[in-house]
């Protein structure tokens, strides 16, 4: 992955806003969309993307203890994560009009067992000499040349256009929001900004979709053309699960070579494979599967777990419904019977399966695979039922609840969540993230040397403003979703010109008891809550307890109202 580090100035985040939010209403004029579908796609209070990195255990030996690994042994994946993002909400749009493309590439897998499918479909006659492999294209998200990412994806979708769902977008608007998706690089570690030169993020939405296309291109132009492709074992069968191929080859390098001739198509010569060619009678593993072609040409197939994976699954003990522990252990039972071919396959499969649910505490796991005896059960019109959430404590209570709603005839479908584990509560999932100044420069910023316990990119506070020109400290309570930088601004700007702002509490203070003089504030952060109402309520709380001069009773009932409602 390469990337190019730089000091972050003050506001970096807004024009990227900006530029997202101008083009959506621009597109919205032009093509005369309705304006909600244009404000789903507005971005608000957005931060920039930060990165992580997801060891690939699969590649560290079995015989080797992850935790005696250098870290310059370990081989990562850096995921950027977008959630939240400027672009994040364009970014869906883009994916949603695109993945349906991907019903027009041949080679394109719609799920992980489609390749079963296809294998079982060939004659043993065809498949004589022949034999499965599999490859692997090697970084294909940082390897993925943007620019020229986008014009396939254009291309592809200016051919298909009345074929999929476009919301009343021409290729033209799909074109400029997909150079503002992934030409916009950049993402945060460690306080400091960064900018992804080449390739996609992982981590955003519409690359996968982009890089899949991307590999399709080079493939139509190589392997898929007339000369190569009539006298190539590939007619036959060439599969690809994003960067995952599967195809047909007589020898090792007849393999080496298709994959050489899609490579050789990449103008960059940055899409390279990784090979993987059978022993004879050998398998080769493909995604979740093992596959064999033996010399007969008969199909072998069965189920497959990479030696390095540590088998983790719903434990046994967690805090579910038992009937979910019991669809989770069916599910891997029906997975092994679907992708065995024969009773010998079927038999190392459900070992398999036998081994990751004892591990996971499940007693008995035969058990599970018994076939129950289908009751006819009336159908019921779920339709007009309204979804009424629980938090499950146990089977017996919920049978009991589940029941009675049942003899009164309640018109709730019940559902029973397991809740948040200590995981959820104890652990954050970017502990390395550290709050800062949402401008990326405290120095030049103008509200985080006002407050006192914190900084100013905090959201969803309750919060206490208190003027230090009074000789007596008036205060001010408040409460907002938003990053506190832009609530404080607003204050501060209601201050310098009270008349602008007629509802604004600090404005008219300003106004009545220090006109025309700059205002002086302090800011402390009373207490942080993400959920809207349990935020107001603490506000009222402070309100009551405290009883801030700027505040008045018409305040406090309108969050008493809002609770309410």
């Amino acid at each position: 992955m390469e990337v190019h580090g730089f000091q972050s100035e003050s506001g970096d985040v807004m024009p990227m806003s900006c530029h997202a939010n101008n083009l959506i209403q621009e597109i919205v004029n032009t093509r005369g969309l309705d304006k909600k579908f244009g404000k789903l796609l507005m971005s608000h209070n957005t931060t920039l993307p930060t990165i992580y990195t997801l060891v690939k255990t699969h590649k560290v030996p079995v015989d080797v203890d992850i935790a005696t690994m250098k870290l310059e042994e370990l081989k990562v994946r850096p995921i950027v994560s977008c959630s939240g993002s400027p672009t994040e909400r364009l970014a869906s749009l883009a994916t949603l009009i695109i993945t349906p493309l991907l019903n027009f590439i041949p080679c394109h897998l719609k799920n992980i067992h489609h390749h079963l499918q296809l294998l079982r479909e060939l004659k043993p006659t065809d498949l004589r000499g022949l034999s499965f492999y599999t490859a692997d294209v090697c970084a294909l998200f940082t390897n993925v040349n943007v620019e020229r990412s986008i014009e396939y994806v254009i291309e592809l979708a200016t051919a298909h256009w009345h074929d999929i769902t476009t919301f009343g977008l021409k290729p033209v608007d799909l074109h400029r929001i997909m150079e503002v998706v992934l030409r916009n690089s950049y993402f945060t570690f460690n306080g400091r900004l960064y900018q992804q030169i080449y390739g996609a993020f992982i981590g955003c939405s519409v690359s996968p979709p982009c890089a899949i296309i991307t590999v399709y291109m080079l493939e139509r132009n190589s392997i898929y053309t007339d000369p190569f492709y009539i006298n190539s074992p590939l007619r036959k069968l060439y599969v690809r699960y994003v960067d995952d191929s599967g195809g047909l080859a007589r020898n090792e390098q007849e393999a080496i070579t298709n994959c050489r001739i899609i490579s050789d198509k990449d103008e960059d010569g940055r899409i390279k494979w990784e090979v993987e060619y059978p022993k004879k009678g050998e398998y080769v593993a493909f995604l979740d599967t093992e596959v064999k072609v033996g010399t007969d040409g008969n199909i072998s197939t069965r189920y497959y777990r990479k030696p390095q994976n540590k088998g983790i699954t719903l434990s046994y003990q967690s805090h579910h419904e038992h009937p979910t522990k019991c669809a989770v252990a069916k599910n891997y039972y029906r997975t092994a019977t679907e992708v065995s071919s024969g009773p010998a396959e079927l038999q190392h499969s459900v070992k398999i399966v036998d081994g990751v649910l004892r591990q996971n505490g499940y007693p008995n796991p035969r058990a599970f695979q018994e076939k129950e005896k289908k009751k006819k059960r009336k159908k019921q019109h779920t339709a007009a039922l309204t979804t009424l959430c629980l938090p499950y404590t146990t089977d017996y209570d919920s049978n009991q609840i589940r029941n009675y709603a049942r003899s009164i005839k309640v018109p709730v479908k019940l559902v029973f969540t397991p809740g948040k584990t200590l995981k959820q509560m104890l652990c954050s999932s970017r502990p390395l993230d550290k709050p800062g100044c949402l401008m990326s420069n405290p120095d030049r910023c103008e509200i985080c040397p006002l407050i006192e316990n914190g900084v100013c990119s905090r959201q969803g506070t309750v919060y206490q403003i208190t003027c230090i020109v009074c000789d007596m400290e008036v205060r001010y309570q408040g409460e907002t979703d938003r990053p506190l930088h832009h609530r404080i601004k607003e204050h501060l700007r209601a201050a310098r010109n009270p008349p602008a702002y007629p509802n604004n509490s600090l404005g008219q203070h300003y106004a009545k008891q220090h006109p025309n003089v700059p205002p002086k504030v302090k800011i402390k952060i009373l207490d942080s809550k993400r959920s809207t109402v349990k935020r107001k309520m603490s506000e009222a709380i402070c309100i009551h307890k405290q009883k801030p001069q700027l505040n008045d009773k018409s305040e406090l009932d309108s969050i008493v109202r809002y609770i309410a409602q």
